[in-house]
């Protein structure tokens, strides 16, 4: 195993905690970091805090002054406090304290986090980017702070401010979108388009009315992409190599056929939903394997190591009038170079694609 390829000891996952209970049970910096985190959420906080630090108190005043769903005990922590709470962040600083804080709730199978105490974590804090509804979190399974918040800091500068807002408008579109353009690759074209031109240019410069023009013109003026199978010669196996076409496709593919050699790297950037086969494991050919998706409208990508394979594979299916791309990439403008696909070769794929 490569160091690539080392487990993860957790699962990302998000909670939801709108109007749910959340418990943080500590007086001083710890508690008020979590505090502040979990405000940013929409849960009703409560807080166990006996004779809060200046900063702390100010903060809790500072919330129910803008009426933040926030109940604030000065006593002690008691057992009962935790009935209808689904989180519990024990900051108090006081090991013995903290562990029976967290058995106590992990007996009622309740989930927990302990500030400094990973060893009693049921779930880690993560490093927040909130652009609600988008939400980047970022963790390394409580190892190293900060790093989390270095990452943070440069994914945040990545971000355009108004991405949240961005997506907030998308939701509007988003039953019309499913109406208007068939599930599939068609529509994440759509959504390509939504969210990375003129309708998120308006938005990002605050004019909502011109977006709303431009979302509509996009609805009814999407035309139904033709089926295409794409090849993309990797024999480098480096995921640093591809570039951003390449990557694209293989996030974009409904079903991925690729060479048994292919990084397992390169193989991790598809989508979750995509069914990958390995070449060698089919029963008949790959192009008959992949003609059989592509006429059910499929996205195909086929991953090929071998170069005169992938020039007969083309071939084969031209020879179908079905049509193929070859991804543009660093390897296809080696094969380019070396003159392997021949003149014929190059009008099956229908276009100099390199």
């Amino acid at each position: 195993m490569s160091h690539n390829e080392q487990p993860l000891s957790v699962f990302p996952a998000f909670f939801k905690v709108r109007n749910k209970h959340v418990l943080v049970v500590g007086s001083g910096l710890e508690a008020l970091a979590k505090i502040r985190l979990i405000a940013q959420t929409s849960a009703q906080i409560v807080v166990v805090a006996p004779n809060p630090e200046p900063q702390l108190y100010a903060y809790l005043k500072e919330l129910a002054e803008l009426g933040a769903p926030v109940k604030w005990h000065d006593v002690p922590f008691d057992v009962l406090m935790l009935e209808g709470v689904v989180l519990v962040f024990a900051a108090t600083g006081d090991f013995k304290q903290d562990y029976t804080i967290a058995t106590t709730a992990q007996r009622m199978h309740i989930l927990v986090n302990v500030v400094d105490r990973p060893e009693l974590c049921d779930f880690f804090t993560p490093a927040l980017v909130n652009r609600a509804p988008v939400a980047v979190a970022i963790g390394t399974e409580g190892s190293g702070p900060v790093l989390t918040q270095l990452i943070r800091l440069r994914i945040e500068t990545l971000l355009y401010p108004g991405i949240g807002h961005l997506a907030r408008f998308a939701d509007r579109f988003r039953k019309k979108a499913e109406t208007c353009i068939t599930k599939g690759k068609n529509r994440r074209r759509f959504w390509r388009t939504f969210f990375s031109g003129a309708v998120a240019c308006a938005i990002f410069r605050g004019d909502e009315a011109a977006a709303r023009v431009h979302a509509e013109r996009l609805l009814t003026s999407h035309q139904e992409e033709n089926n295409v199978i794409y090849f993309l010669w990797c024999n480098h196996g480096v995921i640093d190599w591809l570039t951003l076409g390449e990557q694209r496709a293989l996030m974009e593919a409904d079903i991925i056929i690729h060479d048994i050699n292919v990084g397992k790297e390169i193989l991790r950037m598809a989508r979750r939903d995509a069914c990958l086969f390995c070449a060698s494991t089919l029963l008949y050919s790959v192009p008959e394997f992949a003609k059989n998706f592509y006429r059910k409208g499929k996205q195909v990508l086929r991953l090929i190591i071998d170069k005169d394979q992938l020039a007969t594979e083309v071939k084969l299916l031209g020879v179908h009038d079905i049509k193929v791309e070859i991804i543009p990439s660093l390897s296809a403008a080696v094969l380019n170079k070396d003159g392997c696909l021949s003149d014929m070769l190059r009008a099956q794929v229908g276009r100099d694609s390199f």
